[in-house]
């Protein structure tokens, strides 16, 4: 498995994870940083030039960007080994930048709620609401530890 940048041609994988439609993934893979892990058969030229192999299949991706301070991870999915690489990406961001990371998750979705907990974020009370859905607001520990 390997990290890479986000493509154009990621955007049906993406919306098979999350179940939103291709066009508003291709729109988050444009407006913002997203990465992927991705599996398949890869060439040494590939896997040094972080180009698309025909035969990648993306086991998980991580959306963020940055504002106001804080690194927002705005959408992620796949495998969980996979997510666990993937939040690399924000939280190295972050750290270089001396800020924060939040995210936040459906009240309803308690995998993913386990999920970012091992990874160090813990509640940081109510998130906004979405969809008429309650959220909860997840932010980064102060000292980063991974398990």
């Amino acid at each position: 498995m390997r990290l890479r940048d986000a493509v154009e041609s990621d955007a049906d994988a993406l919306a098979s994870m999350t179940d939103r439609p291709t066009d508003v993934m291709r729109n988050v893979i444009h407006e913002r940083s997203v990465r992927v892990a991705a599996s398949g058969i890869e060439s040494d030229e590939v896997a040094e030039s972080d180009e698309v192999a025909e035969s990648d299949e993306v086991a998980g991706f991580v959306a963020f960007d940055a504002r106001s301070g804080v690194v927002h991870v705005t959408d992620f999915g796949g495998e969980p080994e996979a997510v666990k690489r993937l939040f690399q990406a924000p939280r190295e961001f972050a750290a270089n930048e001396g800020m924060e990371v939040e995210t936040v998750i459906d009240d309803d979705d308690v995998e993913r709620m386990k999920l970012i907990e091992t990874l160090g974020f813990r509640s940081a009370g109510n998130g906004p609401r979405f969809e008429g859905r309650s959220t909860t607001r997840f932010r980064l520990d102060p000292d980063g530890s991974v398990e």
